[in-house]
């Protein structure tokens, strides 16, 4: 089984944290306070 078919990719490590970690860290760093996060029904 590939590493997507078990865990979204969003959530794949990218060296020690999720990718989508690096993502909301950077738009903090820009002076965004708030995120919103939309996923399909079955994601986990």
């Amino acid at each position: 089984m590939t590493a997507t078919k078990a865990m979204p990719k969003e959530m794949l490590p990218v060296v020690d944290r999720p990718a989508i970690e690096y993502v909301v860290t950077e738009a903090r760093r820009a002076g965004l306070a708030d995120v919103l996060m939309i996923t399909g029904r079955n994601k986990r």
